[in-house]
Formats: structure tokens, sequence, C-alpha cells
């Protein structure tokens, strides 16, 4: 496993993978509907390092921008429970 910037073309896989990761935990599609924007990532907004293995994103982390706080640390759901944490 590797910790790595993010590429822009991987936008969409990581907002996938952010829709995913809440809809696992519980959140139904109402939810997911009205935050459609919020969970969506953006080019802009870069500043996140993700875990991947090979061409497989496993988890990112949204660092919030004026203090470089972690905002969010979102797992694939497929790597949840198997020891990859951020």
């Amino acid at each position: 496993m590797k910790l790595r910037a993010p590429e822009p073309h991987e936008a969409p896989a990581l907002t996938d993978l952010v829709r995913r990761s809440r809809a696992s935990h519980g959140y139904d599609a109402e939810f997911m509907a009205i935050f459609a924007d919020v969970l969506t990532v953006h080019p802009e907004a870069w500043g996140v390092p993700l875990l991947a293995e090979g061409d497989q994103i496993l988890g990112y982390v949204e660092l919030q921008p004026e203090t470089a706080r972690i905002e969010h640390r979102l797992i694939a759901p497929e790597a949840q429970g198997q020891g990859v944490g951020l």
C-alpha cells in the first residue's frame, strides 16, 4: 500500500469511494441525494492524500484547507475491517 497525492483524473473514483463509504455506514439514498455536491470530490480541493494498492484506491483523507486539520477519513467498504486505516 502506498500513500500518495491523487491525480486529477481520479476525482470520479474518489467521489465513488466517498459515496460508497458513506452508504456503508447507513446513510440512505435521500441523504445521499441531498448532499450529493458535498459528497463529490472536486479537483480544486486537492491536498488530500489517498491510500492505494496498485490501481485500487482504498481510502483518502480530506484536509481542511486553512488549517490542514483532518476533515474526513474515508475507507472503501471492501477495505473496511482489513487493517487499512488512515
